[in-house]
């Protein structure tokens, strides 16, 4: 599992390399459209692969309940100390969450390369063209909102690692 994300990350920081350096802009939409493609690969693996952990693991304990007191102790850490207790987050759900923030960058970037947001280059990045002022809010605001959406979805979700755990 750790593996494949490893070197899933390292292929789509490759392609965003690529993506910076390539000037033809249909090479660009390929390199574009196999990151979306890799990231949303990883993303439905890592959910997969999380996933199975928890069905091995449920089976796993209700033929052996022994070794699941073993699989509860061992756990135990994460409910010991503040910074445990409210701030760690499973590292399969983390890389989840981020191959959905790598998802969205990318999806970004093929609206970008088709023509949906602004295609000249701004000479201050800091004034937006009138021309572009609306499509580049929209994908401001959507791009805020996702990261938004998995900050709460992460806080949701350790709230109820919380309640489950006690």
């Amino acid at each position: 599992m750790f593996d494949e994300f490893g070197i899933g990350v390292v292929g789509i920081g490759a392609l965003f390399f690529a993506y910076g350096t390539i000037t033809t802009a249909s090479v660009k939409l390929i390199i574009a459209l196999i990151g979306l493609g890799g990231s949303l690969i990883i993303w439905d693996h890592m959910y997969g692969t999380r996933q199975h952990y928890y069905k091995i693991r449920e089976i796993v304990t209700s033929h052996n309940p022994e070794f699941g007191k073993f699989l509860v102790e061992a756990d135990k850490w994460r409910d010991s100390g503040i910074i445990s207790r409210w701030f760690y987050q499973p590292a399969s759900r983390m890389k989840i969450y981020f191959m959905a923030l790598v998802s969205w960058a990318w999806g970004t970037i093929i609206l970008y390369r088709i023509g949906a947001i602004a295609h000249r280059a701004f000479t201050n990045p800091f004034v937006i063209p009138e021309e572009y002022y609306l499509n580049f809010i929209v994908i401001f605001w959507s791009s805020m909102i996702v990261f938004l959406a998995v900050i709460l979805l992460i806080l949701s979700r350790k709230f109820q690692d919380r309640c489950k755990h006690g």
